[in-house]
């Protein structure tokens, strides 16, 4: 899947590896095989993931926070593959602290399209 080891670690819900994986300059823009970033991943809230929607916020802060420290931008309107970019997916999701937060580090809104429910 050309997964990083920052998309691993953000697939398992490990957030002390993904900080540390950010802090020792891992890149947050990094799209596997199927145009999937860490923010992505993040936003899609598969079940295995993440056990409450508290915790993708908590891990969307400490992803924006670590990158502002270092200086690193992250496009927080990168598309897959699927032409969906993470903001698309935290509606889909039904994740409005995800929202909020990506609205916030400048998500793009004039082509804001709702995703389909399939």
């Amino acid at each position: 899947m050309g997964d990083s080891p920052l998309h691993l670690a953000l697939k398992h819900g490990h957030k002390k590896v993904t900080e540390l994986l950010l802090r020792n300059g891992a890149n947050p823009n990094l799209a596997n095989d199927e145009g999937l970033t860490p923010l992505h991943f993040i936003c899609q809230n598969k079940k295995n993931r993440f056990e409450c929607k508290n915790e993708v916020a908590e891990l969307m802060n400490l992803f924006f926070t670590i990158n502002d420290e270092r200086h690193q931008p992250v496009q927080v309107d990168a598309k897959d593959q699927l032409g969906l970019t993470p903001i698309q997916w935290a509606v889909a999701n039904l994740l409005p602290s995800a929202i909020h937060i990506l609205l916030n580090h400048g998500a793009y809104l004039s082509e804001f399209v709702f995703p389909r429910a399939s």
